[in-house]
C-alpha cells in the first residue's frame, strides 16, 4: 500500500520545485499539443469582427459563424499535424496502447457516417474527414510510451496557460454590449472556454500559476455572464474536491471543511448580488420567466424530432436545421438522439459517463491526480450538456480537450509502467 502518497495527494514538493516542474511541463514536447488546442480560440477571435447588439437579431445569444471563421478553424485543426509529427519522431510509440480509444472512435465515426443516410450534404463529407483526422491525431498523442499522468500534466498545463493568455487578449479587446462581454465570438463561447480552462488547470503543479489561471477564468465567467459555464466549473470542481477528499488525510480534510464553511458564509452574504448580478435570475430577458432564454422551446422541438426519427435520427449536426426557437437543441443528450437516434444517445452516454467512471476508479486505485482532474473535466462537461449542445465536436478546444481526456483515460498503460505499478502496490 502507498499510504505516503495517499496522505499528500496531490503531491506538492515545495514552491520552487513545483514552479520549476511547471516550467518544464510548459517546455516539454507534449506541451505542443496544449498550444495547438489553445490556438483554435485565438485564431477564431482574430478573424471575427467586433460584435454588436444581438437582441436586434430576435434570437438567443449564439456564435455567428462566417466563412473566414470556419476556414481559420479548419486551418487551426489542421496544425495538429505538427505535435503529432513531433510525437512520432521524438517518442517511442506503440499502437497497442490505443486499441480501446481507437475502437470507440471508429464506432463513433461509423455511427456519424450512417446517420447521413437520411440526408447528406457536401459539408458532411468535410465534417467526417475532420473527425477522422482529429481522432487519428489524438490516437497518436495517446500512443506514446509515457505515463498517462505525465502526458496529462504537460498537455493540460500548456492548454490552461495558453488559453488564459488568449482570454486576456480577448478581454483587452474590450468588446462589450450592454455590459456583457462579447469577445467578438460570443459570451457563451468564452464562458465555456473559461469553465474548461478552469477545470483542466487543476493539473498545474505550481499553486501561484494555478491561482492566476483560475482567477482569469473566474473573471471571464462573470463578465460573459455565462451561467452554463459557471455550472460546469462548479460541478467539475465538486468532483475534483470529492476525489481529493476520499484520498486526503485528517489534516487535509479539516482544511477542506474550514474552506467550505468560509465559502458558504461568503456565498450567503453575497447571495443577493449573486442572484441578481451574476445569475441574473430576476432579469426580464434572461431570468426565471424567460423560459430558459429559449431553451424550453428548443427542447420541445428536439423532442418532436426524436418522436418522428427515433431510431436513426436526422443526421449528425442536422437537427439544428429543424430548430427554430434557438440555434440548436441546447441539450447535448437530446441533440445526440435527434441526430443519431437511440444508438447515438447510448454511444454518447458510454463515451462520457463510461470514461468518467473509469477515471474515478483509476484515481482511487492508482493515486494519480490526473485521473481525478479528467473526471472533473468530464463531470463538468456532463453537467453543461443539459443546457448546451456540446457533445462530440471536432473544431473547438473545449470538446477537443474532452476527446483527449476520454482517449487518455481509455488508453492502456505502457508495459514498463504497468510492471512498476505491480511492483510497488
Amino acid at each position: 500500500m502507498r499510504e505516503d502518497h495517499a496522505a499528500t495527494w496531490p503531491l506538492h514538493q515545495g514552491w520552487r520545485r513545483d514552479w520549476r516542474q511547471t516550467l518544464r511541463d510548459l517546455c516539454d514536447a507534449n506541451a505542443l499539443w496544449g498550444w495547438w488546442l489553445g490556438l483554435i480560440p485565438l485564431l477564431s477571435f482574430v478573424v471575427t469582427p467586433p460584435r454588436g447588439f444581438i437582441g436586434q437579431l430576435g434570437t438567443v445569444d449564439t456564435r455567428t459563424e462566417t466563412t473566414e471563421s470556419l476556414g481559420i478553424t479548419v486551418a487551426a485543426v489542421a496544425l495538429g499535424f505538427l505535435p503529432a509529427a513531433l510525437t512520432v519522431v521524438r517518442r517511442y510509440v506503440a499502437l497497442d496502447l490505443v486499441i480501446r480509444p481507437a475502437v470507440l472512435f471508429l464506432w463513433i465515426l461509423t455511427l456519424i457516417a450512417a446517420s447521413f443516410l437520411y440526408e447528406i450534404t457536401p459539408k458532411d463529407f468535410g465534417m467526417l474527414a475532420i473527425g477522422l483526422y482529429v481522432m487519428v491525431l489524438i490516437c497518436v498523442l495517446c500512443s506514446q510510451q509515457e505515463d498517462t499522468e505525465e502526458i496529462v500534466r504537460k498537455v493540460f498545463t500548456a492548454l490552461a496557460v495558453f488559453q488564459s493568455v488568449v482570454m486576456i487578449v480577448a478581454l483587452v479587446d474590450n468588446n462589450y454590449v450592454v455590459g456583457r462581454f462579447q469577445g467578438r465570438i460570443g459570451p457563451n463561447y468564452w464562458g465555456s472556454t473559461a469553465a474548461s480552462t478552469l477545470l483542466i488547470s487543476y493539473v498545474i503543479r505550481s499553486l501561484p500559476v494555478r491561482a492566476v489561471v483560475m482567477g482569469i477564468c473566474a473573471y471571464m465567467l462573470i463578465v460573459s455572464q455565462n451561467r452554463s459555464g459557471m455550472i460546469a466549473a462548479m460541478a467539475g470542481s465538486v468532483m475534483v474536491a470529492l476525489l481529493y477528499w476520499l484520498r486526503a488525510n485528517g489534516r487535509q480534510r479539516l482544511r477542506m471543511v474550514g474552506a467550505a464553511v468560509l465559502g458558504l458564509i461568503v456565498l450567503l452574504a453575497a447571495s443577493p448580488v449573486i442572484y441578481s448580478k451574476v445569475f441574473l435570475l430576476d432579469n426580464a430577458r434572461r431570468g426565471l420567466e424567460s423560459n430558459g432564454t429559449g431553451r424550453f422551446a428548443a427542447w420541445q422541438e428536439a423532442l418532436n424530432i426524436i418522436y418522428t426519427h427515433p431510431l436513426f435520427g436526422v443526421g449528425y449536426r442536422h437537427h439544428e436545421q429543424y430548430i427554430t426557437a434557438a440555434s440548436s437543441a441546447h441539450n447535448a443528450y437530446l441533440a445526440a438522439m435527434a441526430d443519431m437516434g437511440v444508438l447515438g444517445l447510448l454511444t454518447y452516454l458510454v463515451y462520457l459517463f463510461g470514461a468518467m467512471g473509469i477515471a474515478i476508479a483509476a484515481a482511487m486505485r492508482r493515486r494519480e491526480w490526473s485521473y481525478a482532474v479528467m473526471a472533473g473535466v468530464l463531470f463538468g462537461y456532463a453537467a453543461v450538456n443539459f443546457l448546451e449542445t456540446r457533445g462530440i465536436n471536432f473544431a473547438n478546444s473545449v470538446s477537443l480537450s474532452v476527446l483527449c481526456a476520454v482517449a487518455l483515460i481509455l488508453r492502456a498503460n505502457p508495459p514498463r509502467m504497468a510492471a512498476k505499478q505491480e511492483g510497488i502496490s
